[in-house]
């Protein structure tokens, strides 16, 4: 269970397990022209999106069209790199037309309507 920063693991273990555990991770502030990136190989990502901002906020609307273009370029490719398969599978399951089943109440039932 999620309890924001804090996690219950259901059954109670009782032995070591390995697992994974998938969460967002927000860069950090920079103070300092040394301050490294934590996005790995993502620069080009945040450049695109400030230069596409700031050409905005110039009235440059076709400078900023063309670097909105490729950060939503550069940010489909990073995307589609971390996200190798899909992590939740669900399995539909059809509803019934058939009748109902022997025995089966209808007028004891509050949802069914003899409209």
């Amino acid at each position: 269970m999620d309890y924001g920063a804090e996690y219950e693991i259901l059954p109670i273990a009782d032995a070591a397990y390995t697992g994974t555990l998938r969460y967002s991770e927000y860069p950090a502030d920079y103070d300092a022209d040394t301050d490294i990136s934590s996005f790995v190989e993502r620069d080009q990502i945040i450049v695109a999106a400030a230069c596409a901002q700031g050409f905005a906020m110039l009235q440059e609307y076709s400078d900023s069209a063309a670097w909105n273009a490729i950060y939503k370029s550069l940010r489909a490719e990073a995307i589609a790199e971390e996200v190798p398969e899909p992590d939740w599978l669900p399995i539909a399951r059809g509803f019934s037309t058939g009748h109902m089943p022997p025995g089966y109440a209808s007028h004891k039932n509050p949802f069914y309507s003899r409209r």
